[in-house]
């Protein structure tokens, strides 16, 4: 297929797949998208080729996202990612803003990059975070702080503004969350910190789709790090 494209085409599409290979998900991180992907079957929207091929890609670098946000040091990271580890003194909304800032340009590094923009107004009868425009249809990245409880139940509070954000178009989108609780034995796995949710305003409502995705915030040094629950193999 490459050989046939004009030079200049066959540069560009030999240069997106082999970033395409650096940056593929490892095989745990592909367990994980199996999964999501699977529960994404009941949504209508992602059976349709164009949507759900663009929100596939979209999920796969959130997660990518995650990954490496778990994984970087101290040492590696840069100022802004400083909203990732504890004894950053900064404000909890400045936290939820870096995150926003961070994940917005991960996106513009990125085959999305062209895609993406972000605080844009007048979708849902406000502003959106970040958005990912295609020809016909969108995607709306709804970002979060949480101070309390990150778990699942805990976040449901914030689908009704996610979804809300689908009311227009299709009825997938993004909740990013970063979690600034206390992790003395640290944080979640990464199978943990992603899942799909779904919502509606009322029951007569089509069902609203959502992958909800926590960064770790307030990440302890590893030495630091106590130990969890443990017990003989």
């Amino acid at each position: 297929m490459i050989a046939a494209l004009a030079p200049e085409r066959a540069a560009e599409l030999e240069s997106v797949l082999h970033y395409r290979e650096l940056t593929r998900p490892n095989r745990a991180q592909r367990r994980i998208l199996d999964e999501i992907f699977g529960k994404l079957q009941k949504a209508r929207d992602f059976h349709d080729a164009p949507v759900g091929m663009a929100f596939r890609l979209l999920v796969e670098k959130t997660l990518l996202f995650l990954a490496l946000r778990h994984d970087i040091s101290r040492l590696m990271a840069t100022p802004l990612a400083g909203y990732l580890f504890e004894g950053d003194d900064r404000k909890s909304e400045t936290k939820e803003k870096a995150l926003h800032q961070d994940f917005y340009g991960s996106l513009k590094m990125s085959d999305l990059a062209r895609h993406v923009d972000t605080e844009v107004w007048e979708i849902g009868g406000g502003r959106v975070d970040v958005l990912l425009s295609f020809d016909d249809f969108r995607f709306v990245v709804e970002i979060k702080r949480e101070l309390d409880d990150p778990s699942p139940e805990g976040l449901r509070q914030y689908l009704g503004q996610s979804v809300l954000y689908h009311s227009t178009d299709v009825k997938l989108g993004l909740l990013l969350v970063v979690d600034l609780t206390e992790k003395r034995s640290g944080p979640p796995s990464l199978e943990k910190s992603i899942w799909v949710d779904r919502s509606r305003p009322k029951a007569s409502d089509d069902w609203r789709y959502v992958v909800v995705a926590v960064v770790p915030g307030n990440r302890r040094r590893p030495s630091d790090t106590e130990t969890g629950e443990a017990e003989p193999a």
